[in-house]
């Protein structure tokens, strides 16, 4: 199902392009609404991730960036997807919300860096296949590489920023409630053993301990 959008009368977007100081001005008080996609392998089941070479997060993360005015979410995950690693996606309905997360990095791009910046980012998933695989094409200008990693990788190597952590549970969580949804609507199924599952999936799902967490100072 498409992410919610609400369009109130005649909305028009006006883009325009911030000079550096104004835009970090910006910055000083506003809240960018960004979106980042966890890419996946149809035949691995593999997460692509990148390392970025500029602040905010100049580590591994999701491919992503900021919203404009007037996208809805899954329209400006396929421009950004198009847009670092040259994949078209034609079809929208291809990217699953994994969820809302809120964001205050410590340090930017434009000047005072140590400013920092904030964000509230809506994460999408969307499985690739073989051909789209096969024509990714990296942008230079904002990741040094890319890699492809196991879920579990993310999940227990300690290495990754707890949000990454987070969000890979949060998608896992809901693969797994839309299997034991398949499995309570199967009429094959005892009632006993769909409390079975339901169990299996609370405690699976529990990654509540990464929630509200901050970095150390590096």
């Amino acid at each position: 199902m498409a992410h919610p959008h609400f369009v109130t009368g005649e909305f028009k977007s006006h883009p325009v392009f911030l000079p550096d100081d104004e835009y970090a001005k910006a910055l000083d008080c506003l809240v960018k609404a960004t979106c980042d996609i966890i890419l996946t392998s149809e035949q691995t089941g593999q997460v692509l991730v990148g390392k970025r070479k500029v602040e905010p997060c100049a580590d591994w993360w999701f491919v992503g960036g900021r919203m404009k005015p007037g996208e809805r979410v899954e329209q400006a995950c396929a421009r950004l997807v198009s847009r670092e690693l040259s994949i078209p996606i034609s079809d929208w309905t291809r990217f699953k919300t994994v969820g809302h997360y809120s964001f205050v990095w410590d340090k930017r791009v434009q000047v005072p860096v140590d400013h920092g910046t904030a964000d509230i980012a809506t994460h999408l998933t969307i499985a690739l296949t073989a051909p789209e695989i096969a024509q990714i094409s990296l942008d230079l200008q904002e990741y040094e590489e890319f890699k492809w990693v196991e879920p579990s990788e993310i999940l227990t190597a300690g290495t990754y920023h707890p949000a990454m952590v987070q969000s890979i549970g949060d998608m896992l969580s809901k693969r797994r409630f839309a299997e034991l949804e398949a499995k309570a609507l199967d009429s094959s199924v005892s009632d006993a053993d769909v409390r079975k599952l339901l169990v299996d999936f609370i405690k699976r799902s529990n990654y509540s301990s990464h929630r509200d967490r901050s970095l150390p100072q590096s």
